[in-house]
């Protein structure tokens, strides 16, 4: 019988992952004896295992050719990969890339099929739930799938019809990249996730059910949409081709995704989206009223680049402008905007509304900026191509600044012609990440009355370097407490009070044990 203690335990090792478990049961004899109590669920290969005098305790096993026999008593997931058709009767999860010579185990309810396999399944599968087909399958399935199917995923090669043959429970139904068909009473009612692939061009007017929640097209679909989408899919997402009017079509569609071609007015169109994506080519004007206060999140491509007016809603919180927008930012229109993000590469012309908190630049930015035209920036991203210099430029209201791969300029404190003090880094920062290609001395700068001015200024906690690093940190970074270190860092690690330090598996040099932090080797 277990004690009050004991059902203490178990409660906490509910919270704990696998290995933490087995710790805990050997922090003394009186808690030994719960590891034949505590049910272990992580996936484990089972030559790992079988020697354990807990082993009926998993419920979780990979099955191994030397050891395919046996499973615990608690099993409840059991994953086999083999090309053998002999499938032990315990099997749930199966990976076959053989030939199929009998009947698939009752035991299997999850099954897929290597990417050579291309054999016919008639009277193979028998309870499976979950079934995926490699990419070389393209046999026609007649009446071959089991009335247990909730998923199913076809592979890249298949472009059969499936017309009458596809079971009515079936509920996340994918084609692979080929599948072209006419789809007009092939779709089951039951379905409420559809995803086609990239040469699907089919009409789908009276062809999608009314179930449908979810439903993703592939690259080349271009065909007309208005009065196609059943009013319950709320998850819409176009390909690249398309460029169809969408009507009053979509106006119970809350995520909302357009390929690159797409360039038709919405000013016609009801839509109560909560996030809306357009792509490259679209840059149509937008009338006051098109887009409801339910939008948060709007996303413009390369080409948008139009005046911003009352027609954007006060709800949009999150923003990202294209390559080519060049207009201005009024705060009246951005009231309410946090978050936004920029992928143009031109000089900032307008200055960047005070609402907005969190500020990043696109890949391709590149330009001199002014800590004036930042506004009130507290979480500031520069992308990969940015290597300008930053001293005097970062706002002080900046507590996370973040820079991409390029960035290697110096960030020292210093004084300029006239004797003032320009700060790289400002006070401010808490968090700090470069890119792998900043390699610069963080040495600290000594001003005229003897006071150091530090290039990591003492409100940094967390502090993360790229893999080109490798300059002294001894006695530079004194309030850090989270540490990251890359590939090429081999210099002696003392004179830090960091709390976690995560350096390269290859590193070799000294790491001073008075330091006493949480290591973790990275594999980078």
């Amino acid at each position: 019988m277990l004690t009050l203690y004991d059902d203490i335990f178990i409660k906490i090792s509910e919270l704990l992952e696998q290995h933490e478990k087995i710790m805990l049961t050997m922090a003394s004899v009186s808690l030994n004896r719960l590891k034949y109590v505590f049910r272990y669920y992580e996936k484990i290969n089972i030559d790992k295992i079988i020697h354990l005098s807990y082993f009926d305790n998993f419920e979780c096993v990979k099955l191994t050719p030397r050891n395919h026999t046996i499973v615990p008593k608690s099993v409840k997931h059991v994953y086999l990969k083999t090309c053998d058709s002999n499938i032990p009767p315990f099997v749930t999860h199966l990976l076959f890339y053989g030939l199929i010579r009998t009947i698939m185990p009752a035991s299997v309810t999850h099954l897929a099929f290597g990417d050579f396999f291309d054999q016919s399944v008639i009277g193979c599968l028998s309870s499976v739930i979950y079934l995926s087909f490699g990419n070389k399958f393209d046999c026609d399935i007649d009446d071959s799938l089991p009335a247990t199917l909730k998923y199913l995923k076809f592979g890249d090669n298949f472009d059969r019809s499936v017309r009458g043959h596809l079971p009515l429970s079936i509920k996340r139904l994918k084609f692979g990249l080929y599948f072209n068909q006419p789809i007009d009473c092939a779709i089951p009612s039951s379905v409420k996730r559809l995803t086609f692939g990239h040469k699907f061009n089919q009409s789908t007017q009276g062809n999608l059910p009314v179930s449908l929640q979810r439903l993703k097209f592939g690259e080349e679909f271009n065909q007309p949409i208005i009065d196609c989408i059943p009013p319950s899919v709320t998850h819409l997402k176009f390909g690249n081709n398309f460029n169809q009017p969408i009507g009053n079509s979509l106006a119970n569609v809350k995520y909302l995704t357009f390929g690159k071609k797409f360039n038709h007015s919405i000013n016609d169109c009801r839509l109560s989206a909560i996030e809306i994506t357009f792509g490259d080519y679209y840059n149509e004007p937008i009338n006051a009223g098109t887009l409801r206060n339910t939008l948060t999140h709007l996303t413009f491509g390369l080409g948008f680049n139009q005046p911003f007016g009352d027609w954007l809603p006060s709800s949009v919180i999150h923003l990202q402008l294209g390559w080519f927008y060049s207009q201005p930012m009024q705060n009246s229109y951005l009231s309410n905007v946090t978050y936004l993000t920029l992928e143009c590469d031109r000089t900032l012309r307008h200055p960047i509304p005070n609402t907005v908190t969190h500020l990043i630049f696109g890949k391709s930015f590149n330009h001199a900026i002014s800590k004036d035209m930042l506004g009130n920036i507290t979480h500031l991203t520069f992308g990969d191509n940015f290597n300008q210099k930053i001293k005097d430029c970062i706002p002080s209201s900046v507590t996370h600044l973040t820079f991409g791969e390029m960035f290697n300029q110096s960030i020292k404190t210093d004084v300029n012609s006239l004797g003032n003090l320009r700060v790289g880094i400002p006070s401010s920062v808490m968090h700090l990440t470069f890119g792998d290609r900043f390699d610069q001395s963080i040495r600290g700068y000594k001003c005229i009355d003897g006071k150091i001015m530090l290039a990591i200024p003492p409100s940094v906690t967390h502090l993360k370097f790229g893999d080109k690093f490798n300059q002294l940190i001894k006695n530079k970074i004194p309030s850090v407490t989270h540490l990251t270190l890359g590939w090429h860092f081999n210099h002696q690690i003392e004179g830090v009070g960091v709390s976690r330090l995560t350096i390269a598996e290859n590193y070799d040099s000294y790491i001073d044990t008075k330091i006493g932090c949480k290591i973790v080797r990275a594999k980078y």
